[in-house]
């Protein structure tokens, strides 16, 4: 979904860099994220996908470049500051509390809202009934499946009113059950108009959920677009879809 004209990008990132050891993982990454929109970035293993991601929510500080999000910078902030500012992220292996209850885990990023606990834990208990998991609610979290933990990590960004979501392989080992609950609360999410960027190799998903096809190749974007351009170009074709 292009930007109407004149508005400026809800996450703009200029001229990125960062490096491990030496080997720049991204090399001047440059993407500017619309609100309200699903944006895609695919690649093959060791492109800087996930370092990319890393950037955003403050887990890596870039060497050079700019992140900006609704005109602050990102660059130096601790992911809880950049978590308060409205942006979520989901992991590729979850992060759960397994000691704790389901929906504990879910209340855990609003714990010092000022909002009543008492609505707090109701809007939970709705969320996870959505996704088929209400009868989990006092479970620990280490009992769920890799697919459920991944869907706490969504219902988190939910209850804690995340404008953005950051999400890394959320469909990878995911029973097909659950990956079509995702696609579902994904574009739900996106209907109330929340924006995604979207790492996945999954290209079922990428496909069907983004606006915009961003493909990573060596630290360096090397195509951007929809699907029938992606599928059409040869560098992607060659670095990615062999």
């Amino acid at each position: 979904m292009p930007e109407p004209m004149g508005m400026e990008p809800l996450l703009k990132i200029k001229d990125l860099e960062k490096s491990f050891g030496g080997v720049k993982a991204l090399d001047g990454i440059s993407l500017d994220i619309p609100e309200n929109s699903v944006t895609a970035v695919i690649g093959p293993n060791g492109s800087g996908k996930t370092t990319f991601l890393n950037c955003i929510n403050g887990i890596y500080v870039p060497e050079k470049g700019s992140i900006t999000y609704r005109g602050k910078s990102l660059v130096g902030r601790k992911p809880h500051e950049i978590a308060v500012l409205g942006i979520g992220r989901t992991f590729q292996v979850a992060r759960v509390f397994k000691k704790i209850s389901v929906i504990d885990n879910v209340l855990a990023p609003v714990l010092r809202s000022k909002k009543s606990p008492a609505r707090l834990r109701e809007q939970a208990v709705q969320l996870l009934k959505r996704v088929g998991m209400g009868d989990l609610a006092q479970q620990g979290g280490g009992d769920l499946s890799g697919g459920q933990q991944k869907l706490i990590e969504l219902l988190r960004a939910w209850i804690a009113e995340s404008d953005l979501i950051l999400l890394d392989e959320p469909f990878a080992g995911v029973h097909p059950e659950l990956k079509a609950r995702f696609y579902g609360e994904i574009r739900e999410m996106r209907r109330t108009g929340k924006t995604f960027v979207l790492i996945s190799h999954d290209m079922k998903s990428v496909y069907a959920l983004s606006d915009e096809i961003v493909v990573f190749d060596l630290g360096k974007i090397i195509a951007r677009g929809k699907e029938e351009e992606i599928k059409a170009d040869k560098r992607v074709i060659d670095a990615y879809l062999g």
